[in-house]
């Protein structure tokens, strides 16, 4: 199983790509300040680090740096941050970092970043349904996707359904079904 070290200081950001690094079937480690990351990497094997560039501590730089010179093994480094700057980019990809990432950015262009990082296959087909979700093919992901949308209304064949936008009044399509919900019910 891949294992993730994420060094991310920010609680919200932090839990949002813990939550879908797990969904996605990854092993996540993850640290607030750039010291207690650099003393994992020393005592532990990682596939990939995602880090934050300004750190409260030291800087993900930095981290970068130490583990370069200190760690054995030294994982793919992708760094995250809202204070791009495209010398500061060029600088750290020659040093050898392998992505750098500007806030705001999507998670799922993230999540293929760091597969291609640690070679991992790409999501594929799941086995159950046939389709690939937003969440790739894990059984969990697709659970709790369509437990979210079967929250707001379902239709007689027991599968979420959507409305018309602007409407409170149906007919509304299964998602799953072609045939208009008014014309299942006879």
């Amino acid at each position: 199983m891949t294992r993730i070290c994420l060094i991310e200081d920010d609680p919200i950001m932090g839990e949002s790509l813990s939550d879908r690094f797990l969904l996605e079937g990854f092993t996540l480690d993850w640290f607030k300040r750039g010291g207690q990351a650099l003393e994992a990497l020393r005592g532990h094997r990682y596939d990939a680090v995602i880090s934050d560039v300004r750190l409260p501590d030291v800087s993900g730089e930095d981290v970068f740096s130490s583990a370069t010179r200190e760690v054995e093994h030294v994982p793919p480094f992708l760094f995250i941050t809202a204070y791009a700057s495209v010398d500061r980019a060029v600088d750290m990809l020659k040093r050898g970092a392998h992505d750098y990432v500007t806030k705001p950015f999507d998670i799922s262009e993230l999540v293929t970043k760091v597969r291609r990082a640690v070679g991992a296959p790409a999501a594929t087909a799941d086995a159950t349904d046939g389709e690939v979700g937003p969440l790739g093919p894990s059984p969990c992901g697709h659970w709790r996707r369509r437990r979210r949308v079967s929250r707001r209304r379902r239709g007689p064949c027991s599968l979420p359904v959507k409305a018309a936008p602007a409407r409170k009044s149906w007919p509304a399509t299964c998602t799953r079904c072609p045939i208009p919900r008014a014309a299942r019910r006879s």
